[in-house]
């Protein structure tokens, strides 16, 4: 089967480590199809790998959240934030473990995009990159974690002192999903430029946002034909 070549390279400049091009999403979807036709054994494998990770660690959740139902012996607000606390422990949790499984998939479909050889094992092999990816990402999470901590702690003293400002509860919601947008549209090849060794943990954000000129759009369509895909899959 033919592969489409992409466009001409266009580079945005001299200094950044990698060379980037406009995107087109037919040609993506159609370079994916492709690759999937030609190795439909080991994406699925690595694919069910993947999923039967999420369904034990979502297990591992359900459990650890039931430990928590003990009628009586929390407060309404000790509750609230006892579960919040245990959640947020759970998710980084289930990230750190997932992370490990998503790395070694992005080293075996670069491997796959560039016709290079790659095997079932390589999805265990990503660890020499886990870290710098990690930490990377940590760099983000934390801060986020401390600014809904302290949302948080505000809204549990106004329900303990006084009302609760609804306003203040959609002012953040509204924030983090604008900042979430955003982040994907304008930072998302951060990790990819990570695993292959294009940027360090500092500098990948920001060559990531010079990569994304140009196809933020074209990032924001993508999104969106993945999401139709996904819901026809089911």
């Amino acid at each position: 089967r033919h592969i489409p070549e992409l466009g001409p390279q266009q580079q945005f400049s001299n200094e950044l480590p990698v060379v980037a091009q406009p995107a087109d999403v037919g040609v993506i979807i159609s370079l994916s199809f492709s690759l999937w036709q030609r190795h439909l054994g080991l994406l699925v494998g690595t694919t069910l790998v993947t999923i039967l990770v999420s369904v034990f660690l979502g297990i591992l959740q359900m459990i650890a959240f039931g430990s928590l139902d003990f009628p009586g012996v929390f407060s309404d607000v000790e509750f609230g934030l006892a579960f919040h606390l245990l959640h947020d422990v759970v998710q980084l949790t289930s990230f750190v473990v997932q992370t490990f499984f998503w790395v070694g998939q992005v080293q075996i479909c670069l491997k796959l995009a560039r016709n290079q050889p790659a095997e079932f094992v390589d999805l265990f092999l990503g660890a020499d990159r886990y870290f710098p990816v990690l930490a990377a990402a940590l760099l983000v999470m934390l801060p986020v974690y401390a600014l809904d901590y302290a949302l948080m702690f505000a809204l549990s003293w106004g329900n303990e002192f006084g009302d609760v400002d609804l306003g203040i509860l959609l002012a953040y919601g509204s924030l983090y999903y604008l900042l979430l947008i955003g982040g994907v549209v304008f930072f998302w090849p951060w990790a990819y430029l990570v695993i292959d060794r294009k940027a360090s943990i500092l500098e990948s954000y920001i060559v990531a946002f010079h990569v994304t000129n140009g196809n933020r759009w074209t990032t924001v369509l993508l999104a969106l034909v993945s999401a139709l895909i996904l819901l026809a899959g089911y």
